[in-house]
């Protein structure tokens, strides 16, 4: 493909997806996902309520007690809570971001297309590829976060004792890989979803696209990335805020990390889908 037209392609996909945020379902459906998320975080800063200290309680003795004795106490709550915050919504995304994401994918597929068959209805397309759509989501944030938890081990020489080195991980090759992940995989939730197919076909679909458009796709898939990397660069800095501002703010940008994420879902599964038609006439 030409450079002028993936351009013009490109331009099409975010184009036509901005005209989609009219469309209140598609918003419905990723804010009842963004409340369920903003409701965990809220137990999690109002730990001490006795309407979630005993469950917040026992989910903070998992990480020891160590941990769990700073959470309960202040400043130090502040410094746990990214930790404690990110693996409960890594729980929850386990258990519905892929079938959010999948019926964010439907909604948009009949929107484009001007479909509203209630026999076909997305919620129960969803119901029924539930289980392949848990495996696409697994397939995409395991892969990115097996990245983050294995890849400093492997480079701890190259990086230990220097600030810049670490500066270029964290902003470089991280966002780096983790573009590169998600463009192999940007079809694959969606492609579940909208046609059925189990996660080793959406895979294989969405590779072959990668590799006819392979700069297209890494384009797209930055987009999604960088606006959510910046605020989960600042979140993971919970050390900075607390000595800079106030401690509080750590919970403020969890939450404006959680608005961002939402916007990011809406314009990575309206970019697909539209892809997905296009390639499909």
């Amino acid at each position: 493909m030409s450079l002028v037209r993936s351009i013009n392609r490109l331009i099409m996909l975010f184009h036509e997806t901005l005209r989609q945020t009219v469309r209140g379902r598609i918003w419905l459906a990723l804010g009842v996902f963004f409340l369920l998320n903003w409701l965990i975080l809220y137990a999690h800063e109002n730990a001490l309520s006795p309407i979630f200290h005993e469950p917040v309680k026992l989910w903070a003795d998992l990480f020891g007690d160590r941990q769990a004795t700073g959470f309960f106490h202040y400043p130090g709550h502040y410094l746990v809570l990214p930790r404690m915050f990110d693996y409960a919504k890594l729980l929850i995304g386990f258990l519905f971001e892929g079938a959010v994401l999948g019926l964010v994918a439907l909604m948009f597929f009949d929107s484009y297309l001007g479909i509203r068959k209630p026999e076909t209805s997305p919620v129960r397309l969803v119901r029924s590829s539930w289980f392949q759509l848990i495996l696409g989501w697994l397939l995409l944030y395991g892969t990115m976060q097996a990245v983050v938890q294995y890849l400093p081990g492997y480079l701890e020489e190259w990086l230990f004792g220097s600030p810049r080195r670490m500066a270029v991980f964290e902003f470089g090759i991280i966002p780096f890989i983790f573009t590169l992940v998600l463009a192999m995989f940007y079809f694959v939730i969606p492609v579940i979803a909208i046609y059925g197919d189990n996660v080793f076909e959406a895979l294989k679909r969405s590779l072959s696209i990668f590799r006819r458009n392979p700069i297209t796709m890494l384009i797209l898939a930055f987009v999604v990335v960088i606006i959510q990397i910046v605020i989960a660069s600042v979140a993971g800095r919970p050390g900075v805020i607390i000595d800079k501002f106030r401690p509080e703010l750590v919970y403020w940008v969890l939450l404006a990390g959680l608005a961002v994420n939402t916007i990011a879902a809406f314009i990575w599964m309206g970019t697909a889908v539209r892809f997905l038609i296009e390639e499909d006439q």
